[in-house]
């Protein structure tokens, strides 16, 4: 990269192609920086920026190590006042990755592919972030204590949360949800908030689930995605709600119109 002394603002992105830090020479007017790649130590990059307040950074195809490097480097520039509006990983392999995503608490997070067969990962309390985009083959606990005082759209996509419940309570401006739930460690559903706008609900993973439970005042998008048999306790109450999805498959095929042959697999209701 270049060193760019006049530069007050920098977007850059390489695709997959190699970003280092000038060899020499610092960028001292340079007040935001957007940068896209194969990132090769950002410790040095930042360190060549000393004015350097907002920060843009998505990492493509870096390895494990080079990635680790760059969290702890902005762990430690976010303790010094930089803000970082957007952290994008294309890939996390490792658990500590996502511990040191969390100290950095960026304002938007977003991590499009990540490691797979992790159970029981700990979901740091990410307290500046306002949105999340996880795509992970993992199953979500939450840490004892602390909330996503700043959260307002959380989207995770392929991954499920143990505890769906507890995380509502913890996100107080949550507004927009997009989350599976892992129906083998809870058939009950509960879905309490008060500041949920669009709920989309994945509920038809591993198991059938048994009761879904939905309280939401505000609510005016409700998506639901759910596999039962034909027990299934379902309570909605959004009286706000103006788009409704409701898919539901059956997991003992129940007979319609009292016709031996004739068997009902699927229900789609939508408004």
């Amino acid at each position: 990269m270049p060193c760019f002394r006049r530069a007050t603002s920098i977007e850059l992105d390489t695709r997959h192609l190699r970003l280092k830090p000038p060899r020499a020479g610092e960028l001292p007017l340079l007040d935001r920086l957007s940068l896209s790649g194969n990132i090769a130590d950002l410790g040095t990059m930042l360190s060549r920026c000393p004015r350097l307040r907002v920060l843009r950074v998505t990492f493509r195809e870096v390895d494990p190590d080079s990635l680790q490097a760059a969290l702890a480097s902005l762990e430690t520039a976010r303790g010094l006042g930089l803000v970082v509006s957007l952290l994008r990983i294309n890939t996390i392999t490792t658990i500590s990755n996502t511990y040191n995503v969390g100290m950095i608490s960026p304002q938007e997070l977003v991590v499009t592919q990540g490691y797979h067969n992790f159970y029981d990962v700990e979901l740091p309390c990410f307290r500046r972030t306002t949105a999340i985009e996880m795509c992970l083959c993992s199953v979500f606990t939450l840490p004892i204590a602390g909330e996503f005082a700043a959260l307002e759209r959380l989207s995770l996509g392929g991954c499920t949360m143990a505890d769906l419940a507890t995380l509502l309570t913890r996100c107080p401006r949550l507004r927009v949800l997009k989350a599976t739930t892992d129906n083998h460690n809870a058939h009950d559903i509960t879905v309490y908030s008060t500041s949920l706008q669009e709920l989309f609900l994945d509920a038809k993973r591993h198991t059938e689930c048994r009761s879904i439970d939905i309280v939401t005042p505000l609510l005016k998008k409700l998506v639901l995605e759910v596999e039962a048999d034909t027990d299934l306790n379902l309570s909605i109450s959004a009286p706000m709600v103006e788009e409704i999805l409701l898919e539901r498959t059956y997991t003992q095929l129940p007979l319609v119109f009292d016709f031996d042959t004739w068997l009902l697999d699927r229900l789609r209701l939508m408004t």
